[in-house]
């Protein structure tokens, strides 16, 4: 059964940290399997308070997104 992970950033306080954590996570992917649904696209919020960006990612298994 898939596994899946949501990311939602509300607000970006220091844009230079915000760039190094970046690529930090891309080398913190490792050699895991991800399939990436949505990736800082376009949003549309219905209610509450609006997202800077939101990621979903899916793993083939939650064993598999440890």
């Amino acid at each position: 059964m898939s596994a899946y992970v949501v990311f939602i950033r509300d607000n970006t306080l220091n844009q230079d940290e915000m760039a190094i954590y970046a690529e930090k996570a891309g080398e913190a992917r490792g050699d895991h399997q991800i399939n990436p649904l949505a990736f800082y696209g376009e949003l549309e919020t219905l209610e509450g308070q609006e997202a800077e960006g939101v990621v979903i990612l899916e793993f083939a298994s939650r064993e598999a997104a440890h």
